[in-house]
């Protein structure tokens, strides 16, 4: 099996993006779906040849009799499916084109990053221990053995909301202890004046 456009696997120590291919199909599959709009487009441009043709040799003003008024009235259709039959694949073509560049840029970037963690150079290693000492701390408030778990991120940088809610959530708990009861608590965040 192999990936489909978009899905990313794991390279050289990052996640790359695989290129969106232009089609899953096999090649005796497109060059059909091509020549099919090769036909298309003949065939609507021969038409509209025979369509003028009768016109010009008909009064001015007359109503086409028959298959050759029902062709006339459906050409505007077929001839805008021709159009768009041949057009799609050329749209979807750029468009893969300029997604694939910037997918191509995004993986340098992985690969640039994956070369310099690999290489844990002194300003690397520094920035990763800062940045380990002031990212969030998860922990666990509630029952462990209830599917209501929340998990609260205490951030050192000290923020007046989070408290707010942790104190809310510590007076649920407590409240719910005490009542034996399951009342739910406001717990939106307070904005002081």
């Amino acid at each position: 099996v192999r990936p489909r456009g978009g899905e990313a696997v794991a390279e050289g120590g990052y996640l790359a993006e695989q290129d969106v291919p232009f089609s899953v199909a096999r090649k005796d599959q497109l060059w059909g779906a091509g020549l099919l709009g090769l036909a298309n487009v003949i065939g609507v441009l021969y038409l509209g040849r025979l369509l003028r043709i009768i016109k010009n040799a008909v009064a001015p003003g007359a109503t086409l009799p028959g298959i050759v008024g029902v062709a006339n009235a459906a050409y505007p259709a077929l001839a805008a499916y021709a159009i768009t039959f041949v057009a799609m694949p050329v749209i979807r073509n750029v468009i893969n084109k300029r997604t694939n560049q910037r997918r191509l840029a995004r993986n340098q970037v992985r690969r640039e990053w994956a070369v310099a963690l690999r290489a844990r150079t002194g300003d690397l290693v520094r920035k990763l221990r800062a940045a380990k000492r002031v990212r969030p701390k998860l922990r666990r408030v509630g029952d462990a053995s209830s599917d209501n778990k929340v998990f609260l991120k205490s951030n050192s940088i000290g923020d007046d909301q989070g408290r707010r809610f942790e104190e809310l959530l510590e007076e649920r708990s407590a409240k719910k202890s005490l009542e034996g009861g399951d009342d739910m608590v406001d717990v939106t965040p307070r904005r002081s004046a």
